[in-house]
């Protein structure tokens, strides 16, 4: 059966064309906010009520969100890398499972496995308390979930649904949403304060370390409330005292704050990034230089990292 974007462009009333084009100009630009907002508030208004130009579109975020899951894994195994971590995280204690499952009473000829077997109690108590501790999570500062709040959403190249609408987030892990919103949520355990990101439609963020609490985000507009690292572009946002809590000291210092990636048109073509700080502190470390935002704050940097005039002063 041939795809709905195989149609003849000639025999599409004008709307049509117009409403296709902007789609491919939209996902082409990387879903983010740009200065043809008129054109895309129009190219909404035609995708609600044309059934043909919506399935057109949602052909386009699929092929997007399969493209963009190979780059983000790409990207967190990257980071992983650039932290000394494998790129893809292995399972350990593999071998020894056959020595301390085996139900043989008799002790293996070979020296390595009969040091295994006889240290066996040991070694079971162990595996078994390995695998509560990463259960209960407690190395991670404390469960983390993402839940979908709204439309069609990604998380790890699986998209989210109604029957599943939230998953257990591992020590790293990718979030996009397509014509949707998801939440991220920690909940406080020990001296780790809570987390809270709220993701808005068309939106990618990774996850690239617990601890400390790393995000990376790639487009959109998502709000952060909590103690965390964010990099974005080639700006580094750092909750004051983060490392400290990374490290088991009690500091409850956080920061809520709004980062949107806005795409570059005309005269200034790279992207630019608006920090909007609520609450709290954050240290910024870029091009510019580094300085600490108090709040109540705005700051726009361009995608080298450069403090872009017009920022309020003060800031």
């Amino acid at each position: 059966m041939s795809s709905a974007r195989e149609a003849n462009e000639d025999e599409l009333p004008g709307a049509c064309v117009e409403a296709r084009a902007a789609m491919t100009a939209f996902v082409e630009g990387g879903f983010k906010i740009g200065a043809d907002a008129e054109r895309q508030e129009r190219m909404r208004g035609h995708i609600a009520e044309c059934a043909a130009c919506d399935q057109v579109y949602r052909e386009l975020v699929e092929q997007v969100a399969a493209f963009r899951g190979v780059a983000q894994r790409r990207h967190a195994a990257e980071a992983r890398r650039a932290r000394g971590l494998s790129a893809k995280p292995r399972g350990r204690g593999i071998g020894a499972m056959s020595v301390l499952f085996m139900g043989s009473r008799k002790e293996p000829s070979n020296k390595l496995l009969a040091t295994l077997w006889r240290l066996k109690p040991l070694l079971m108590v162990a595996f078994f308390m390995f695998l509560i501790t990463r259960l209960l999570d407690f190395s991670g500062g404390g469960r983390m979930t993402v839940e979908r709040v709204s439309g069609a959403v990604v998380v790890d190249d699986r998209p989210m649904t109604d029957e599943a609408p939230s998953r257990i987030v591992g020590q790293v892990g990718s979030f996009m949403t397509l014509d949707g919103e998801l939440r991220i949520v920690r909940t406080a355990y020990g001296a780790e304060p809570p987390l809270e990101v709220h993701l808005e439609p068309h939106t990618g963020v990774l996850l690239t370390g617990r601890r400390p609490l790393r995000f990376l985000q790639t487009s959109g507009s998502a709000a952060f409330d909590g103690a965390l690292e964010l990099v974005v572009e080639a700006l580094v946002l750092t909750t004051p005292g983060l490392r400290a809590t990374a490290e088991g000291d009690h500091d409850p210092a956080r920061a809520a704050f709004r980062c949107t990636i806005f795409a570059g048109t005309g005269a200034e073509p790279s992207d630019e990034v608006l920090i909007e700080l609520d609450a709290g502190a954050l240290e910024y470390l870029s091009s510019s230089g580094a300085g600490t935002l108090e709040a109540p704050a705005r700051i726009r940097f361009n995608a080298l990292g450069q403090v872009l005039p017009g920022t309020p002063s003060g800031v």
